[in-house]
């Protein structure tokens, strides 16, 4: 039997998912993945992340969220927490703002692969898709027209 302690952790997805997940041991492997080896980091004085301890490693995607949030690269899903323990040393959940704040990242990067997808562009390539990027449009201008526009006189 697991304990569950105080509160949810936040798990999310590389593709934008949030879900909380209750906060003990069984909720941690629910966020980073059952058969997953996973580590913490401390991404700021009020969080902290589980993470695939080998995630860039075993071909896991970039959590877009996430790496935003953490301000650095995190690959596969994890689960946001506090800082730091209680004094028994027990993982603790994440601040509500804090929560709220990677569940708005997580809507955001779903509506930004669901535009992607709507045009055909595959957001996991390493490059644009060119069959679906416009046309450039071609804007003339007189000398005099550029000098305002590059001088910012438009």
């Amino acid at each position: 039997m697991t304990t569950t302690r105080k509160g949810q952790l936040l798990a999310c997805s590389p593709d934008g998912v949030t879900v909380f997940v209750p906060n003990s041991y069984d909720g941690i492997k629910t966020a980073v993945g059952e058969n997953t080896p996973f580590d913490f980091i401390r991404i700021s004085v009020e969080c902290g992340y589980y993470i695939d301890d080998e995630g860039m490693l075993n071909g896991a995607a970039l959590n877009v969220p996430a790496s935003m949030f953490a301000g650095r690269p995190v690959w596969g899903t994890g689960g946001l927490t506090a800082a730091d323990t209680d004094p028994e040393g027990d993982t603790l959940p994440p601040p509500d703002a804090a929560a709220a704040s990677l569940i708005a990242l997580g809507e955001r990067w779903m509506h930004v692969t669901a535009g992607a997808a709507l045009v055909g562009q595959d957001i996991n390539a390493n490059q644009a898709d060119s069959a679906t990027i416009p046309p450039p449009t071609v804007v003339e201008m007189t000398q005099a027209e550029f000098d305002a526009w590059i001088n910012g006189r438009r």
